[in-house]
């Protein structure tokens, strides 16, 4: 799944909110470009995206292990939506998320 196809799965799942998904692709790209890759003993992958507590992903290929974190990072942030938690500002990109009003 790319990430404007998560974009997409996400923009559905939260209809009650209001996200640009210009934005969210732009906050998701600027998030993945600071994750951090290490090479573990034995032989996977392990990456993380500082100041995003508890987004990593392990895999056996670094292709993997980025295709896995940008699902795990569509994920935390469908859940930090939801719940309203605040969200890192990352390289001047900052998500603005407004509840929507049903008509």
């Amino acid at each position: 799944m790319t990430t404007e196809e998560r974009i997409i799965r996400m923009r559905v799942l939260t209809l009650k909110y209001a996200v640009e998904a210009g934005m969210l692709i732009r906050y998701m790209r600027a998030a993945i470009g600071h994750a951090e890759y290490r090479k573990l003993d034995d032989g996977a992958w392990f990456a993380d995206i500082p100041g995003f507590q508890g987004v990593w992903a392990n895999a056996a290929s670094v292709e993997d292990c980025r295709s896995e974190l940008e699902e795990v990072l569509g994920e935390w942030l469908l859940l930090k939506i939801r719940a309203g938690d605040p969200l890192p500002v990352v390289d001047g990109v900052e998500l603005k998320i407004t509840a929507e009003v049903a008509s």
